[in-house]
């Protein structure tokens, strides 16, 4: 197998052989002086063969396929540009090299929603390039979040893959891409260990042994012991956004991985397709994850919701300029932001002025934890703002945020109008969460005992909760690590607090601060 692996990481050497009465297509280029864009759109029109793809000699580094023409190619991409020089249009071109081109209109190689081969051809275009997204990648492609879980993929798939194609759970758990291969027809057993070497190159980049051993719980024993040895016998990939492999499928094909701050998007590309279009719509990140979230499909997944709110939002709206208050709130938003993304928060809608950000599982850390250290630096980032205005505007109040945190198994998916995009999540977590942050006061942090279970006992112990009960004297005294229902906490037959009756009977605890962990 490492044998294997050492010729998949040869990635970019060019390789001229010389072939009896041959001419590979990086020579046809240098001696012609034409782009490759152009070439292709030859090939495409018809007015030059395809190339035959010759594999390399044994032991040769670099690629182990290329592309050859006859030799009369050279004098037929000379006889081409003599011809447009002298003012024939391509259309006329291709008739004289190819008169069948004339009632064979399908010839002409275009992509599903672009301009045509022939219109690409005269505009110096690459046909694959005109307007390549991700509806129209010429092969298959899916795309992996940091979970190594499967959140999009084409219809192409199904031409490589059957089972990932006829994948049906929406359960994210289940679309483990190890697992996928592992339980892969025939059409792909013959490049497994190449295909499943490449995936554990890729996951080695940014998950130790420990999560990736916990990234697939459902894989069978031996397979597990199979995948663990693996990660010790690979590298992990280097600091390329963009990694090309030949690969066997068992066709040529070459593996593009690019890997982007949500996870990683694999594309599978015959050999005798260009690649310099891909490349191009590769390198335009906002291009590429912006398709993949408009049409990603939704997941069931665990999450944390974290919903929090500006206390007396519309006092101060009242008492501030209006121009002073959009600068209180977005300098809460700019402020918070950095916050939110060193904990891998998914921001998500909220009306008016407060926050809703959701927290899914992450290879390198607890998505349970990261929620919690967040809502925690969220309130130290609150007490600095609150002392900052009150003393710019020799005022009273004091700036909190409100928040509620709930963990629980959701819908996560996305609303869309035009490129505009929003998370969301279906289902009572959510909801939960904001009753909570409204049930708050003061920059209080309330979570559900639903939450607080699912921490280890090391993780519990590095947390200060439980309730804080009112003494008769006015005084406050926190009993730790206990749980009270709502209803116990406030008169949820007082009018003012109606909308609290549909958490009455839910245990929550109060977060009071982090601590260090206790030690034996």
């Amino acid at each position: 197998m490492l044998d294997k692996l050492n010729s998949l990481n040869n990635m970019d050497t060019q390789i001229h052989l010389r072939v009896a009465g041959m001419i590979s297509s990086k020579d046809l280029l240098e001696k012609t002086g034409i782009s490759r864009a152009t070439l292709n759109n030859y090939i495409a029109l018809g007015v030059l063969p395809r190339p035959t793809v010759v594999s390399s000699p044994a032991g040769e580094p670099g690629v182990r396929r290329l592309g050859y023409f006859q030799d009369d190619a050279i004098d037929l991409v000379t006889e081409i540009k003599n011809l447009k020089a002298g003012g024939m249009s391509m259309d006329e071109i291709a008739s004289k090299f190819q008169p069948e081109a004339k009632t064979q209109p399908s010839r002409r190689v275009s992509v599903p929603g672009s301009e045509s081969a022939q219109q690409a051809a005269q505009s110096g275009k690459d046909p694959l390039s005109v307007t390549l997204t991700v509806d129209n990648i010429p092969g298959a492609a899916f795309m992996l979040n940091n979970q190594f879980e499967m959140t999009w993929w084409n219809d192409r798939c199904g031409d490589l893959f059957s089972n990932i194609n006829s994948l049906q759970s929406r359960d994210i758990s289940n679309r483990n891409i190890f697992q996928q291969f592992l339980d892969s027809q025939t059409e792909v057993r013959d490049a497994l260990d190449p295909i499943l070497a490449v995936l554990m190159r890729a996951a080695k980049k940014r998950m130790d042994k420990r999560a990736i051993s916990a990234v697939f719980p459902q894989i069978a024993a031996q397979d597990s012991e199979r995948l663990l040895r693996l990660y010790d016998e690979v590298e992990a990939v280097g600091s390329e956004d963009i990694l090309h492999i030949e690969i066997d499928l068992p066709s040529p094909h070459t593996l593009y991985i690019s890997f982007f701050r949500e996870g990683a998007f694999f594309t599978f590309i015959p050999e005798d397709h260009d690649k310099s279009s891909l490349l191009h719509f590769l390198g335009q990140r906002s291009q590429v994850i912006q398709g993949i979230l408009l049409r990603r499909r939704p997941f069931l997944t665990n999450l944390v919701c974290m919903v929090a709110d500006l206390q007396s939002s519309v006092r101060i709206c009242s008492e501030l300029p209006a121009d002073e208050y959009f600068e209180l709130i977005n300098q809460i938003w700019q402020r918070a932001e950095p916050i939110f993304r060193r904990y891998k928060a998914t921001h998500g809608k909220h009306v008016g002025d407060g926050m809703v950000y959701y927290f899914l599982p992450q290879p390198d850390s607890d998505y349970i934890m990261n929620s919690i250290e967040c809502a925690a630096e969220l309130r130290q980032l609150m007490e600095k703002m609150s002392a900052d205005w009150r003393a710019r505007k020799n005022w009273h109040h004091h700036l909190h945020l409100n928040i509620g945190l709930n963990e629980g198994q959701e819908w996560f998916g996305t609303y869309h109008a035009g490129t505009h995009i929003e998370f969301t999540v279906l289902g009572d977590t959510i909801n939960h969460a904001a009753r909570l942050s409204d049930f708050a006061r003061d920059g209080a942090i309330w979570a559900t005992k639903n939450l607080i279970g699912r921490l280890s006992r090391e993780q519990r112990s590095s947390i200060r909760y439980g309730v804080i009960r009112h003494e008769v004297g006015g005084g406050k005294i926190l009993a730790p690590d206990l749980f009270a229902r709502v209803s116990d906490l406030i008169d949820i037959d007082d009018g003012k607090y109606y909308k609290f009756r549909d958490i009455a009977g839910m245990p929550i605890a109060e977060i009071v601060e982090l601590q260090k962990p206790q030690t034996a």
